[in-house]
This record gives structure tokens, sequence and C-alpha cells, in this order.
């Protein structure tokens, strides 16, 4: 009967200290799962220095370019190339774990500027962070990933029930994967801290905190009243050149999968200029060309996703044009492999002005899904691709690469075939020349270094999946994250990006 007893308390007092780990991680959630939403007008600008929750203090001030124009009704709002003048309001960072798992980051914006113009008031709520793993809540707050939350999180296993020895075995990193191999084998006590060890060595672990370098695109949405600039009459604007339009609509719609044959995405934009052109254009732009698929990229993907980590040359799926590989593949990324904006370009026998003509498909990869047939993953795309139509062309506006650039008609398209895929038929044609840009991004883009040492990288580890391993690994917390999920699933999103998505495999 004692014994009884005292088991009975131990596990209440395991299930008391639960409860308190647990206590931090609830008022996360009733903050952190705050839907956002989007109203006002919305501008996107790109970052001109790096912000991190490293480095970055409450107080300091940071500068944004805007990247393309905004206009409404005809009218300008803000020039491309307007400079936006933002501060730091307050940043958490993840340190060694033992208070905060998570990173986040609160940015204030004050003031813009027109090229050649004064200062004005500006006020703006951040809505997204282009391609970030991070999300960014109703209140324009940064949230950072939760480093646990991966595989390595998994391999920390599950306890079924409260019990004392939870704590003991995760303490030591002593669970999931590595407790089943020395329950599995006959070892010396001395080899348990070598297994544990093993394990955190052949696991990268994700770098929990927030890394914005310069050339990342924030899209804003302004509660500012500006003063437009006269209208341009529609009647001034040049229209295409008939043996343009002709052009446009003579060339292919639709790409096909290379493995099924089945039809894919849609063309929707042309380029007029040789290749040369053409790849200084798309790196001037901050895009990469895409690596070719091989047992080293698939390595190196999967290394990514797992580490929740970026990869801006990761290879893409076969899409094939009239029978063809793409030429050209270019991709723009920032810190991660489940997001993505890319690019398939083919060259065509046609010329335009006695230069050469491309054509290609841009879709915006939006999130990753794992299928349990053959252990494949897939992308998830933005159905509305004439927001990544139009996101390539302001890209390569903003680099100064774009001579002149036309939205032409397609008078046969149709888009009863094409399923959930939104768009409006037209093509984009973009006339390419040599690129003088405005603000060189190349030296400044690079994350800002890691101030932490190995070991102290190594503690910070340590406490997060201790904390993980205790907080999460159960069937408790399993079944409450279902239920908050499913009641996520009943409620309505309004985001800045697509709320419907489509999966494109990368097998």
């Amino acid at each position: 009967m004692v014994s009884f007893l005292m088991v009975l308390a131990c596990r209440a007092a395991a299930v008391c200290v639960w409860v308190l780990l647990l206590a931090p991680e609830l008022a996360n959630a009733r903050a952190f799962n705050t839907l956002p939403t989007s109203s006002g007008t919305v501008v996107t600008v790109r970052l001109l220095s790096p912000l991190s929750t490293y480095s970055s203090k409450p107080g300091d001030e940071f500068q944004a370019i805007v990247v393309a124009p905004v206009e409404q009704d005809g009218r300008m709002l803000m020039p491309r190339n307007s400079i936006v003048y933002g501060r730091v309001a307050k940043t958490t960072k993840v340190g060694r774990g033992f208070i905060h798992e998570r990173a986040s980051m609160q940015l204030e914006f004050l003031q813009w500027q027109p090229p050649g113009g004064e200062k004005q008031p500006f006020s703006a709520r951040l809505t997204e962070v282009d391609n970030a793993r991070e999300q960014v809540l109703e209140n324009g707050r940064i949230k950072g990933i939760l480093a646990t939350s991966g595989p390595p999180g998994l391999l920390l296993g599950m306890w079924r029930r409260p019990d004392l020895s939870m704590f003991g075995r995760a303490s030591i990193g002593f669970s999931g994967i590595a407790h089943f191999t020395w329950l599995q084998s006959n070892f010396h006590p001395a080899m348990a801290p070598a297994i544990a060890g093993l394990r955190m060595l052949l696991v990268r672990f994700p770098e929990p905190e927030i890394h914005l370098p310069a050339g990342a695109d924030l899209v804003l949405t302004t509660r500012t009243r500006f003063q437009p600039l006269p209208a341009v009459p529609p009647s001034l604007l040049p229209a295409p050149p008939a043996e343009l339009v002709s052009l446009a609509a003579a060339q292919p719609l639709l790409t096909t999968r290379g493995t099924s044959g089945k039809t894919a995405d849609i063309t929707n934009l042309l380029f007029v200029g040789s290749r040369e052109e053409l790849e200084q254009a798309f790196q001037k732009s901050g895009w990469y060309t895409a690596d070719t698929m091989a047992p080293q990229t698939v390595l190196r993907g999967y290394r990514a996703m797992t580490t929740q980590d970026a990869y801006p040359t990761a290879p893409v799926s076969l899409l094939q044009l009239q029978g063809r590989p793409p030429d050209l593949v270019f991709q723009r990324s920032l810190n991660t492999i489940a997001k993505r904006h890319h690019i398939r370009v083919w060259k065509q026998p046609d010329q335009y002005e006695g230069r050469e003509v491309w054509v290609a498909a841009a879709t915006h990869d939006t999130g990753i899904k794992v299928r349990a047939a053959g252990m494949s993953y897939t992308h998830r795309i933005d159905p509305f691709i004439d927001k990544e139509r139009r996101k390539v062309v302001e890209d390569l506006s903003f680099a100064g690469c774009v001579e002149d650039s036309d939205l032409i008609d397609r008078p046969d398209f149709s888009d009863e075939p094409y399923g959930r895929i939104s768009t409006d038929g037209r093509m984009a044609v973009v006339r390419i020349k040599s690129c003088t840009p405005t603000v060189d991004l190349a030296a400044a883009s690079q994350i800002p270094p890691e101030r932490i040492r190995p070991s102290a990288r190594l503690l910070r580890r340590f406490v997060l999946e201790n904390r993980h391993a205790i907080i999460r690994g159960n069937l408790y917390y399993l079944a409450y994250q279902g239920i908050s999920h499913w009641k996520r699933r009943e409620q309505p999103v309004l985001t800045a990006s697509a709320s419907e998505e489509l999966e494109s495999p990368i097998e």
C-alpha cells in the first residue's frame, strides 16, 4: 500500500511539473495563433540593412526601399525606389533557451521619402516576410520557429504517462532513438553519454533565432493617407505593337509533367533578349539558377527541410513545353526550402526585332507537404499565378533590367480546363536590357554572423530539447495540438498571400 501511494505521489508530482512547464506554451499559443487579416494599401519593400534577434536592439533604426510603385485608380501613391524609415520596437532572443523557446521581433514604420523629395509621416503594419520560415501575427510581430518542431524533436521519442523517469532521460538527452538503441544493445553504462552525444552529432539542430538579411522583402499594409500624384490618362499609354501582340498570342500555353505527361503550369511571361541578358537580369534581381536533380542535391534538400533551413538553388521538378525541358530555371527564396518564387524558361524559335524570344512559366511555392505514398514530398503552389507574373516583372524592373513591358491578352485563353488555378490568362512581355540597378544589395545581403560560441550552442540545444521532450513528447500534448489545429481550420483566414494552395511534385 505504501509503495502504491509513493508511485501515485511521484506520478502526481510529474503531472504538476509538466503542467507548470506547459503554462508558457499555452500562453504563447493564445498570442501566436491569432489569424492575420489584410486591409489597406499594400506596399512591398526591400530591407537595406540586416535585422537579427542576435544583434538588433529596441530603438535600432533601419531603412527599406519600395520595390514596386504603389498606384490606385491610375494615380501614383508611392514611386519605386522611395525609402521607408523604421525602427525596431521589440526583440525576444531565444538565448540559451531557459526562458524563451521562440524568438520574436516587432518593427515600427515611421516615415517615407520619395526619390528627390522630403520625408513624410508613414504608418504601416507588417503583414508578411516574403518566403520566410517565420510567421507574422495580426499585430505585425514576427514569430520565430520552434526549433524542436522538426525531425530532431521527433527523434526524442514519446512517453505514455507521467513518470519521474522522463525528467531523467530527457535531461541527459537519452530518450527516443538514443533510449531505444540503449535498450536493444548490451552496452556498458559508460556508453550512455556517447550514444546521446552521437545523436546530437549526427542530427543537425535548426537555428532558432530570427535573421532578416538586407534584400529580404517585407509586405506592409499602410495606415497612411497619401497625396496622390496626377493620374495618367489611359489614352496617353502606348499600346503594344501589333507584331508583339501576335507573337504573344502564338506562344504555347500549357506545360506538361515530365513523368506523367499531365498538364501542369501555364506560361505567363515572354522575354525578348539574349541568354546573357536574361541571366544577368535575374542575377541582379536576386534570383538564383536552380541546381539540376542529382543524389547530392536531393540529400541537401532533405537536410534543408529537416533543419528548417534555406536551399536557394534547390532543384525543381521536370516540366516540359512541347516535349522540351526548360533551358533556364531561376528562383528566389529567403531562409526556408518550403517557400520560393521560381520560373522555368524555354527558348523559342521566334525572334522579335532581331532578338531572341523566351517563354516562361512562373509560380510561387508556399509550403511543403509530405506524402505517405513513397515517402515523397511536394510543394504547395499559390493558385493566383498572376501575382507571380507581377512579382517577376517588378523584381526585374527594380534591378533596372527592363527596357519596356506590356501585358497582352491571349484571345484563345479559357480558364475552364485549369482547375483551381486562377488567372486572367494574359502574358507579360518583357524586353530585357543591360541592368542599371539603383541599389546594389549583393554585398549587404549576408546573414549577420552568429554571435554564440559552440559551447553555448550546445547548451541551448540541450535546454530546448529537454523542454521539448518533457512538454510535448506525450499523448496529452498531441491531443491538445490536434484540437487546436481543428479549431484553426474552422476559422476563415485572410492574408496578404493566397488562401488556397495547389500541390506541385518536386520528387
